[in-house]
Protein backbone atom coordinates (compact mmCIF):
# COMPACT_ATOMS: atom_id res chain seq x y z
CA UNK A 1 0.00 0.00 0.00
CA UNK A 2 1.44 3.62 -0.73
CA UNK A 3 2.65 5.75 1.92
CA UNK A 4 2.73 9.32 2.53
CA UNK A 5 5.19 11.48 4.42
CA UNK A 6 2.86 13.23 6.80
CA UNK A 7 3.16 16.80 7.86
CA UNK A 8 2.83 16.31 11.89
CA UNK A 9 3.11 20.20 12.84
CA UNK A 10 0.37 21.15 10.51
CA UNK A 11 -1.69 17.80 12.07
CA UNK A 12 -1.26 19.18 15.93
CA UNK A 13 -2.28 22.75 14.84
CA UNK A 14 -5.57 22.12 12.77
CA UNK A 15 -6.13 19.25 15.42
CA UNK A 16 -6.01 22.17 18.35
CA UNK A 17 -7.39 24.64 16.52
CA UNK A 18 -10.40 22.43 15.84
CA UNK A 19 -14.28 23.99 17.08
CA UNK A 20 -14.82 20.05 18.93
CA UNK A 21 -11.29 20.26 20.21
CA UNK A 22 -9.90 16.87 20.94
CA UNK A 23 -6.76 15.62 23.01
CA UNK A 24 -4.51 13.28 21.12
CA UNK A 25 -6.51 10.34 22.60
CA UNK A 26 -9.94 11.38 21.47
CA UNK A 27 -8.33 12.03 18.13
CA UNK A 28 -6.66 8.65 17.89
CA UNK A 29 -10.17 6.89 18.77
CA UNK A 30 -11.48 9.27 15.75
CA UNK A 31 -9.68 8.32 13.47
CA UNK A 32 -9.15 4.79 14.42
CA UNK A 33 -5.14 4.30 15.06
CA UNK A 34 -3.18 4.25 18.25
CA UNK A 35 -2.74 7.11 20.32
CA UNK A 36 1.25 5.79 19.77
CA UNK A 37 1.14 5.94 16.02
CA UNK A 38 -0.66 9.70 16.37
CA UNK A 39 2.20 10.89 18.54
CA UNK A 40 4.58 9.32 15.68
CA UNK A 41 2.73 11.58 13.01
CA UNK A 42 2.55 14.81 14.89
CA UNK A 43 6.34 14.52 16.21
CA UNK A 44 8.20 12.46 13.66
CA UNK A 45 6.49 12.87 10.51
CA UNK A 46 5.80 9.46 10.30
CA UNK A 47 4.85 7.94 6.81
CA UNK A 48 1.30 6.57 6.88
CA UNK A 49 -0.63 4.29 4.19
CA UNK A 50 -3.16 6.68 2.20
CA UNK A 51 -6.08 5.40 4.38
CA UNK A 52 -5.01 6.87 7.34
CA UNK A 53 -3.91 10.24 5.59
CA UNK A 54 -7.45 9.71 4.20
CA UNK A 55 -9.14 9.43 7.65
CA UNK A 56 -6.98 12.16 9.27
CA UNK A 57 -8.06 14.81 6.42
CA UNK A 58 -11.63 13.83 6.57
CA UNK A 59 -11.87 14.47 10.47
CA UNK A 60 -9.58 17.65 10.13
CA UNK A 61 -11.87 18.78 7.14
CA UNK A 62 -8.81 19.52 5.03
CA UNK A 63 -8.33 18.43 1.78
CA UNK A 64 -5.32 15.58 2.24
CA UNK A 65 -3.08 17.01 -0.01
CA UNK A 66 -3.22 19.86 2.54
CA UNK A 67 -1.44 17.01 5.52
CA UNK A 68 1.33 15.65 3.75
CA UNK A 69 4.67 16.72 2.10
CA UNK A 70 4.94 17.51 -1.33
CA UNK A 71 5.84 19.95 -3.93
CA UNK A 72 2.75 19.37 -6.18
CA UNK A 73 0.11 17.46 -4.35
CA UNK A 74 0.52 13.77 -2.39
CA UNK A 75 3.57 11.84 -3.41
CA UNK A 76 4.55 8.08 -2.32
CA UNK A 77 7.69 8.06 0.50
CA UNK A 78 10.21 7.10 -1.43
CA UNK A 79 12.32 3.86 -0.89
CA UNK A 80 15.53 4.31 1.22
CA UNK A 81 18.04 4.01 -0.97
CA UNK A 82 16.28 6.68 -3.70
CA UNK A 83 17.33 10.29 -3.32
CA UNK A 84 14.80 12.24 -1.37
CA UNK A 85 13.87 16.05 -3.42
CA UNK A 86 13.51 18.63 -0.30
CA UNK A 87 9.84 18.66 0.43
CA UNK A 88 7.59 21.61 0.22
CA UNK A 89 4.55 21.92 2.84
CA UNK A 90 1.19 22.76 2.18
CA UNK A 91 1.38 26.16 3.94
CA UNK A 92 4.30 26.88 1.07
CA UNK A 93 2.16 25.74 -1.49
CA UNK A 94 -0.50 28.45 -1.42
CA UNK A 95 -4.42 27.65 -1.47
CA UNK A 96 -5.92 24.35 -2.61
CA UNK A 97 -8.75 24.53 -4.67
CA UNK A 98 -10.69 21.65 -4.20
CA UNK A 99 -13.37 20.49 -7.05
CA UNK A 100 -16.90 19.17 -6.07
CA UNK A 101 -16.01 15.85 -7.99
CA UNK A 102 -12.90 14.56 -7.54
CA UNK A 103 -11.21 11.35 -7.23
CA UNK A 104 -10.16 9.67 -3.94
CA UNK A 105 -7.68 6.94 -3.83
CA UNK A 106 -9.52 3.34 -2.12
CA UNK A 107 -7.50 0.76 -0.39
CA UNK A 108 -8.65 -2.91 -1.44
CA UNK A 109 -10.40 -4.57 1.43
CA UNK A 110 -8.92 -7.71 3.14
CA UNK A 111 -10.64 -7.91 6.28
CA UNK A 112 -14.23 -7.83 6.25
CA UNK A 113 -14.83 -6.63 9.93
CA UNK A 114 -13.21 -2.85 8.96
CA UNK A 115 -15.80 -3.28 6.14
CA UNK A 116 -18.69 -3.90 8.52
CA UNK A 117 -17.34 -0.92 10.83
CA UNK A 118 -17.03 1.57 8.32
CA UNK A 119 -20.51 0.94 6.77
CA UNK A 120 -22.22 0.71 10.61
CA UNK A 121 -20.68 4.39 11.02
CA UNK A 122 -21.67 5.83 7.99
CA UNK A 123 -24.98 7.67 6.88
CA UNK A 124 -24.84 6.06 2.73
CA UNK A 125 -23.15 3.23 0.66
CA UNK A 126 -21.75 4.96 -2.35
CA UNK A 127 -20.76 2.24 -5.05
CA UNK A 128 -19.12 2.21 -8.14
CA UNK A 129 -18.17 -0.52 -10.70
CA UNK A 130 -15.05 0.17 -12.23
CA UNK A 131 -14.45 -3.03 -13.31
CA UNK A 132 -16.04 -6.12 -16.05
CA UNK A 133 -18.70 -8.03 -14.08
CA UNK A 134 -20.53 -11.32 -14.87
CA UNK A 135 -24.28 -12.50 -13.82
CA UNK A 136 -22.50 -14.80 -10.99
CA UNK A 137 -20.42 -11.57 -9.46
CA UNK A 138 -22.96 -9.03 -10.33
CA UNK A 139 -25.48 -10.80 -8.02
CA UNK A 140 -22.41 -11.20 -5.16
CA UNK A 141 -21.78 -7.65 -5.63
CA UNK A 142 -25.30 -6.87 -4.75
CA UNK A 143 -25.52 -8.76 -2.02
CA UNK A 144 -22.91 -6.91 -0.55
CA UNK A 145 -23.94 -3.77 -1.11
CA UNK A 146 -27.53 -4.76 0.34
CA UNK A 147 -25.80 -5.91 3.55
CA UNK A 148 -23.42 -2.68 4.04
CA UNK A 149 -26.25 -0.59 3.28
CA UNK A 150 -28.47 -2.54 5.70
CA UNK A 151 -26.02 -1.41 8.53
CA UNK A 152 -25.96 2.18 7.52
CA UNK A 153 -27.69 4.99 9.79
CA UNK A 154 -30.23 5.67 6.66
CA UNK A 155 -31.43 2.02 7.40
CA UNK A 156 -31.21 1.63 11.09
CA UNK A 157 -31.26 3.94 14.39
CA UNK A 158 -27.33 4.89 14.65
CA UNK A 159 -28.47 4.55 19.03
CA UNK A 160 -29.46 1.14 18.90
CA UNK A 161 -26.31 -1.39 18.95
CA UNK A 162 -26.37 -4.24 16.37
CA UNK A 163 -27.42 -7.21 18.20
CA UNK A 164 -24.48 -9.72 18.16
CA UNK A 165 -26.06 -12.54 16.58
CA UNK A 166 -26.62 -10.32 13.54
CA UNK A 167 -22.96 -8.67 13.83
CA UNK A 168 -21.80 -12.78 12.94
CA UNK A 169 -24.05 -13.75 9.84
CA UNK A 170 -23.52 -10.75 8.23
CA UNK A 171 -19.70 -10.72 9.26
CA UNK A 172 -19.57 -14.00 8.12
CA UNK A 173 -21.06 -13.82 5.10
CA UNK A 174 -19.31 -10.14 4.26
CA UNK A 175 -16.40 -12.30 4.33
CA UNK A 176 -17.78 -15.00 1.85
CA UNK A 177 -18.32 -13.06 -0.57
CA UNK A 178 -15.11 -11.08 -0.50
CA UNK A 179 -13.31 -14.45 -1.19
CA UNK A 180 -15.91 -15.63 -4.12
CA UNK A 181 -15.51 -11.79 -5.80
CA UNK A 182 -11.45 -11.93 -5.39
CA UNK A 183 -11.72 -15.46 -6.97
CA UNK A 184 -13.24 -14.42 -9.71
CA UNK A 185 -10.72 -11.31 -10.45
CA UNK A 186 -13.06 -8.37 -8.68
CA UNK A 187 -11.43 -6.93 -5.79
CA UNK A 188 -13.40 -4.63 -3.42
CA UNK A 189 -12.05 -1.78 -2.87
CA UNK A 190 -13.53 0.82 0.09
CA UNK A 191 -12.83 4.48 1.54
CA UNK A 192 -14.55 6.81 4.28
CA UNK A 193 -15.92 10.20 2.79
CA UNK A 194 -17.30 13.23 3.97
CA UNK A 195 -20.54 14.76 1.84
CA UNK A 196 -21.34 18.75 2.53
CA UNK A 197 -24.49 20.24 1.81
CA UNK A 198 -26.24 21.98 0.30
CA UNK A 199 -24.90 20.50 -3.03
CA UNK A 200 -23.79 23.05 -5.73
CA UNK A 201 -21.71 23.50 -8.10
CA UNK A 202 -20.16 27.42 -7.11
CA UNK A 203 -18.03 27.71 -3.69
CA UNK A 204 -20.02 28.46 -0.97
CA UNK A 205 -19.62 31.47 1.80
CA UNK A 206 -19.99 28.77 5.00
CA UNK A 207 -19.61 25.32 5.21
CA UNK A 208 -21.87 23.96 8.01
CA UNK A 209 -20.07 20.97 9.15
CA UNK A 210 -23.43 19.91 10.72
CA UNK A 211 -24.67 19.14 7.12
CA UNK A 212 -21.98 17.04 6.42
CA UNK A 213 -22.86 13.32 5.24
CA UNK A 214 -20.46 10.32 5.96
CA UNK A 215 -20.49 7.96 3.42
CA UNK A 216 -18.27 4.65 2.54
CA UNK A 217 -17.41 4.32 -0.71
CA UNK A 218 -17.09 0.88 -1.80
CA UNK A 219 -16.00 -0.02 -5.62
CA UNK A 220 -15.68 -3.06 -7.20
CA UNK A 221 -12.13 -3.16 -9.42
CA UNK A 222 -10.14 -5.19 -11.37
CA UNK A 223 -7.09 -6.56 -9.60
CA UNK A 224 -3.58 -4.58 -9.28
CA UNK A 225 -2.05 -5.62 -11.92
CA UNK A 226 1.22 -4.61 -10.60
CA UNK A 227 0.86 -4.89 -6.81
CA UNK A 228 -1.23 -2.38 -6.08
CA UNK A 229 -3.58 -2.62 -3.75
CA UNK A 230 -5.69 0.96 -4.06
CA UNK A 231 -7.66 2.44 -7.19
CA UNK A 232 -8.96 5.68 -7.67
CA UNK A 233 -12.71 5.98 -7.23
CA UNK A 234 -15.22 9.02 -7.95
CA UNK A 235 -16.37 11.17 -4.78
CA UNK A 236 -18.64 13.68 -4.96
CA UNK A 237 -18.20 16.36 -2.30
CA UNK A 238 -21.35 18.25 -2.48
CA UNK A 239 -19.84 21.38 -3.28
CA UNK A 240 -16.27 22.79 -4.44
CA UNK A 241 -14.22 24.65 -1.86
CA UNK A 242 -10.99 26.66 -1.33
CA UNK A 243 -8.85 25.21 1.79
CA UNK A 244 -6.29 28.55 2.20
CA UNK A 245 -3.52 27.12 5.25
CA UNK A 246 -2.31 30.48 5.69
CA UNK A 247 -6.09 31.84 6.56
CA UNK A 248 -6.19 28.94 8.96
CA UNK A 249 -9.92 28.44 7.95
CA UNK A 250 -11.53 24.76 7.09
Amino acid sequence: MKRYRTNGRHIRELREQRERRATQKEFAHEVRISERHLRQIETRNAAVPVDVVQRIAGALEVPWQAIVFAASGPRPVPSSDERQPEAKTAEESGPVTVPRFDTFPASVVRDEADLFESAARCHVVVSHVLTKLTPETNGYAGELLELLESLTWERRDPLTPIAGRDELRIRARLRELLVLLKGNDVWVYATDHFKHFPESDEVQPDRDVSKMQMQTVIAFGPPGEYGEDTLSVPVDHGQPWVYDPSAQLF
